[in-house]
């Protein structure tokens, strides 16, 4: 981890601790998330369970989407969707704390709180444990013989300061992320 993500990390984890403290319960061991669960031989630990799974994120994004947010908040949905598999539901909560949101036609950038309720039909709930299935099982593998090429790659804004690109190399699985080559002569 370079110091500038250490930072990016501390910050973040900071208001996610605030935040999870003042909207769930205290339990016995003075956790503020919702705890460790297991379930299908795998483990996960959502933000908050009131009354279905939350997933809370901190963002310095300075603008909402407009549009497609999906695609924009890809990895955060992919993470509370397993939740809602795993608690066998069909409902779950996205609440973004965007650290500094420029709002239209104000001076300016403020903190705010976004909240976003997400829907998953039993169909996907299912599609959804099949791929948690596979990649655990992936895992597993990648585990037992010491190399990650059975793992999908990780998103790609993770290789821009990812201290494991030469052992990875995602160019050579992914052309768009030729840029990442450790190999290529960059100009200065």
């Amino acid at each position: 981890m370079t110091d500038l993500q250490a930072m990016y990390y501390l910050a973040g984890r900071a208001h996610h601790g605030v935040i999870e403290a003042c909207l769930g319960d205290k339990l016995k061991d003075d956790r503020v998330d919702a705890g460790e669960f297991q379930k299908h031989d795998i483990y996960y630990s959502p933000d908050l369970r009131m009354p279905y799974p939350w997933e809370i994120k901190t963002t310095r994004s300075m603008y909402e989407p407009k549009s497609d947010y999906e695609k924009k908040f890809e990895g955060y949905l992919n993470q509370l969707t397993q939740y809602q598999v795993m608690e066998d539901t069909d409902k779950g909560g996205l609440l973004l704390f965007y650290l500094c949101l420029k709002q239209a036609g104000q001076f300016g950038m403020k903190p705010a709180i976004r909240f976003y309720k997400v829907i998953m039909t039993k169909a996907e709930r299912v599609a959804k444990l099949k791929w948690m299935r596979g990649t655990k099982k992936a895992l597993d593998k990648a585990i037992e013989t010491k190399t990650h090429d059975a793992l999908d790659l990780c998103p790609e804004f993770m290789c821009k300061e990812c201290l494991w690109i030469s052992k990875c190399s995602p160019c050579k699985d992914d052309p768009k992320r030729k840029q990442y080559d450790p190999t290529e002569s960059k100009d200065l």
